[in-house]
């Protein structure tokens, strides 16, 4: 079964019938959003509301109508199901991030072999930290990104790890060359652990604090690479 294009009349009684394929044009009337600024509206909607009110909290109605849209079926139209939502929403920050990454490591790696652990978790850090003091709809998404951290999805997290982030592999290689000291393994569960750590961090920051600038911000930001690097530097014990 089709899924209506939002802004059509299959479901909205109240708007007007289509003749011939095409809406009826009237004086002063607004034009139609094309496809890709009505996923970006429902997108930044998304990440007011999520993270003003959690996300289980937020109807579709209310994001819909957020979004300034009419048709309720925009959101399947667009993203198939809430969960395609939330992978969209991260797919768009991951690419913000990996860019900047990408670029940061080869500023980092010029020339240079090898490269400190702090440095490469430098890079991790304060690509996030640069974004969220530019972009306030960034900060919306650190605060909701806490809510997935702590409540996992399984299917979305599986997911996520198919996106294509080149910057942020690359820093891991890097990571993996600087700890021979490390397994693999060791290292892969500790790379999720800091990662999970500095989301949780930043997300708690985010909702408890106006903004990432300023001295408290800076400490917060020195603690989490101190913590980080340890992390990822300390010997394997094998939890004795």
């Amino acid at each position: 079964m089709d899924v209506p294009r939002p802004g059509t009349d299959d479901h909205d009684p109240h708007l007007p019938a289509v003749r011939g394929g095409h809406l009826p044009v009237s004086a002063g009337a607004r034009p139609a959003r094309a496809p890709a600024a009505t996923r970006d509206a429902i997108l930044d909607a998304a990440e007011r509301l999520f993270a003003r009110d959690g996300i289980a909290a937020v109807s579709n109605r209310a994001l819909i109508r957020e979004a300034g849209q009419r048709n309720e079926s925009a959101l399947q139209y667009h993203f198939g199901s809430r969960d395609g939502l939330l992978l969209a929403l991260h797919d768009r920050r991951m690419r913000q991030l990996d860019a900047r990454r990408r670029a940061r490591l080869d500023a980092v790696t010029a020339g240079q072999a090898p490269i400190a652990v702090r440095d490469l978790a430098r890079v991790q850090l304060d690509t996030i930290l640069e974004l969220a003091r530019e972009d306030p709809g960034f900060v919306d998404y650190l605060k909701l990104l806490g809510e997935l951290v702590f409540v996992p999805n399984a299917e979305l997290e599986r997911a996520i790890e198919r996106f294509e982030v080149t910057g942020t592999a690359a820093v891991r290689r890097r990571v993996q060359a600087s700890v021979p000291h490390l397994k693999p393994a060791t290292l892969a569960r500790r790379l999720d652990l800091g990662r999970r750590f500095i989301l949780m961090s930043l997300s708690r920051w985010a909702r408890q604090h106006d903004g990432f600038a300023g001295r408290a911000a800076d400490r917060l930001a020195g603690d989490l690479l101190d913590m980080i690097t340890a992390m990822l530097t300390a010997p394997e014990t094998g939890g004795d």
